[in-house]
């Protein structure tokens, strides 16, 4: 996960908070610069605290207009909560997330 350097991806199995919470930190540094889009699953039974994968991650609140907008142009439902992240080059992502149960589907969108 965090050496490959591809467009999209999309994970079959569940990943760790930590582990996406260290993909986050290397991405905002400049790691895995063709990537696009992402889709995987964090398994939130691996821990306590439901907001680890953020943890030590400066992230930025979306206006829910902007939320509607993404959401319609990538085709995503309204029940996905949005944030937003910066790399150091000045680069933003969206991390959308959506809750069901023990699973928290994630979609790393980079926004150009």
């Amino acid at each position: 996960m965090l050496s490959f350097n591809i467009e999209h991806v999309h994970f079959t199995r569940s990943i760790s908070k930590k582990l996406f919470n260290r993909f986050l930190k290397h991405w905002i540094r400049g790691s895995n610069p063709r990537l696009q889009c992402m889709f995987l699953s964090i398994d939130k039974i691996d821990s306590v605290n439901g907001e680890i994968y953020l943890k030590g991650i400066d992230w930025i609140e979306m206006s829910e207009e902007a939320k509607r907008d993404i959401r319609q142009k990538r085709r995503l439902s309204v029940s996905v909560d949005m944030i937003q992240i910066r790399r150091t080059d000045g680069t933003t992502a969206v991390i959308g997330t959506n809750d069901s149960g023990n699973i928290l589907h994630v979609r790393f969108i980079v926004l150009h």
